[in-house]
């Protein structure tokens, strides 16, 4: 875990506080390969902190100011990623305000170079008659300051587009886009020059690339690419190079192909869409940005990747099908447990979780309505749509002959016959550090065991309740010294995931004590019980671990598609999904 301590008189800034830890509760819901996990922040005396994931490896900075320069390619795989994680958080109505180089975290991965994005929410307003006088903690540096953020406005998502045009262009030729003598003329330069053309200092790169970075870099923002992506896009094609395309086992770009490259590649486009459409029904490409692995739990052995077109944020495993769906991408779909064949759902919003009950499929979502969530139930054998219900929800789980969902601060036990309803809600006694009007906090779990329903808090509250489920009374509430992230019941135990020191933790449901803290994979995520044993996805160690409750030990360490973030038994296998 990394812990960063931001200046003590940047908490006497009422604004910039408040913001922070607004921000920070954001950025800490962003669920994206690219952006570092952000596990806690708050405040303790008057000190803002914020509580990430420590990561090994080195800053885009550092290696600039190592190799001077980047190689075409490779500056465009770094950036991919980050537009990719600016991309996101802009969806969340999230704006970095502070991408530069030093705030790109690079790390080896087992396909190449992965990227962090981090600090969000740790810049400050430069707008206000005190902005001078704090400089030194707005935003470090003005090379990076898109024109309406110098003048003080609140800018959206395109100043991140303009910052992302000043790093391209600094990876590609080894400086800023205006190196000056001082500050203030860095500024007077992002508001008045053109931006500099890259083919100058490397006439090798050609004349296309300097209209993309001149567009990226334009003053008025509605001059700029809508999108990151966009202007990455289209950095390819200025340069004359095509995404990268790996096998679904492996990431890929999820880069649409520049104009440049359309008419080269069209036949070979056409060629694998027939393919696929031949080989599948038309049900899913044959590359995907996510995945679910399916593994024989007697072998321990992954027997195939089953691509996507989304990352895998949720998935829950039947015999009448399995469940997946991407929140990111606003995909669900259903997969056949044999033969692997995948069927897309229509989804009611974002779908954020799914569980499988009576044969049928209950799932979570975000919207569609502003501020709204929604349960949409269907047919988990065939994907037809049944019923639904408008429900403020985070976790959908079923267990004592029913259907729970956790939303804000209670759980609600839907009615599982006649027409969807709440047939009962529990109460949680959430504690709410602050107010502001905008958070939402979320419990992060609910299992069953021991005849109760267990309810897991978060890093704001780290707390576990055990609720009576006829009574719909909390009869136990269990402090927690650790961040909880997941759970899983099984083998007579509750399991638990620590997510700031990757391990798990088993406690007894009768004393609430831990009795058991077991080491796995980095970047632990999502976990489950079945086939006698406890199964938990590492995101960053692209595995999954399988404990034994008799030993309380790791007995086998699975390989998987890379970024797993959760894991499912059913259906005489286990399925492992996340990135791809």
């Amino acid at each position: 875990m990394a812990l960063k301590l931001l200046a003590g008189e940047l908490g006497d800034d009422e604004d910039f506080r408040e913001r922070f830890l607004r921000e920070s509760r954001i950025a800490s819901s962003l669920d994206h390969p690219a952006v570092v996990p952000v596990y806690d922040a708050g405040e303790v005396d008057g000190l803002l902190y914020i509580a990430m994931r420590y990561v090994d490896g080195s800053d885009l900075r550092r290696i600039l100011e190592a190799e001077a320069r980047l190689e075409p390619r490779r500056a465009l795989e770094l950036c991919a990623q980050i537009a990719d994680a600016l991309d996101a958080a802009h969806e969340r109505g999230l704006v970095h305000r502070d991408v530069k180089p030093s705030n790109v975290l690079v790390a080896p991965g087992r396909r190449g170079e992965h990227c962090y994005l981090a600090d969000f929410g740790l810049t400050q307003d430069v707008a206000g008659p005190d902005a001078a006088a704090s400089s030194r903690h707005l935003l470090g540096t003005p090379d990076y300051l898109s024109p309406e953020r110098i003048r003080g406005e609140e800018g959206d998502a395109r100043a991140d587009v303009y910052a992302l045009g000043c790093v391209l262009y600094e990876c590609l030729i080894g400086r800023p886009p205006f190196r000056r003598d001082s500050d203030i003329a860095v500024v007077y330069a992002q508001l008045e020059e053109p931006a500099p053309k890259p083919s100058v200092r490397r006439p090798e790169l050609g004349e296309r690339i300097d209209e993309v970075i001149a567009r990226a870099m334009a003053k008025s923002p509605s001059d700029r690419y809508a999108t990151c992506t966009e202007l990455v896009d289209s950095a390819y094609a200025g340069l004359g190079l095509t995404p990268e395309i790996v096998p679904a086992t492996g990431r890929r770009s999820r880069r649409v192909l520049g104009i440049a490259g359309v008419s080269a590649a069209l036949a070979i486009v056409a060629a694998v869409v027939l393919a696929v459409l031949l080989s599948s029904g038309g049900s899913e490409p044959a590359v995907a940005a996510g995945s679910v692995t399916r593994i024989d739990p007697a072998t321990d052995r992954p027997q195939d990747t089953i691509g996507l077109a989304g990352p895998v944020s949720a998935i829950a495993a039947g015999a009448s099908g399995v469940w997946a769906a991407s929140f990111r991408h606003g995909d669900l779909w259903r997969i056949e447990p044999r033969t692997g064949t995948v069927t897309r759902i229509a989804p009611v919003g974002a779908p954020r979780a799914v569980a499988l009950f009576g044969g049928r499929a209950y799932v979570v979502s975000q919207g569609p309505k502003l501020g709204a969530d929604n349960v949409a139930v269907y047919d988990a054998a065939n994907g037809n749509r049944v019923d639904g219900i408008e429900l403020i929800g985070y976790v959908v789980r079923a267990g004592l002959s029913g259907v729970w969902t956790a939303g804000w601060l209670d759980v609600d036990r839907l009615a599982t016959r006649g027409p969807l309803r709440i047939a009962s809600t529990v109460p949680i006694p959430y504690r709410r550090p602050l107010d502001t009007g905008h958070d939402r906090q979320e419990l992060d779990d609910v299992g069953f065991a021991d005849g109760s329903m267990w309810v897991l808090g978060d890093a704001a509250d780290r707390r576990l309740w055990r609720v009576d489920p006829r009574t719909r009374r909390i009869s136990r509430t269990i402090d927690l010294s650790f961040v909880p992230g997941r759970l899983a019941t099984g083998a007579g135990s509750l399991w638990i995931t620590d997510e700031l020191n990757d391990k798990v933790i088993r406690l007894d449901p009768s004393s609430g004590r831990a009795v058991a803290v077991i080491p796995v994979g980095a970047g632990v995520s999502g976990i489950a019980f079945g086939a006698g044993s406890i199964w938990v996805a590492s995101a960053l160690d692209d595995s999954v671990s399988r404990i034994d409750p008799r030993t309380n030990r790791v007995v086998a360490t699975i390989p998987v598609a890379e970024g797993p973030r959760a894991v499912a038994v059913g259906g005489g296998f286990v399925w492992a999904a996340g990135d791809g």
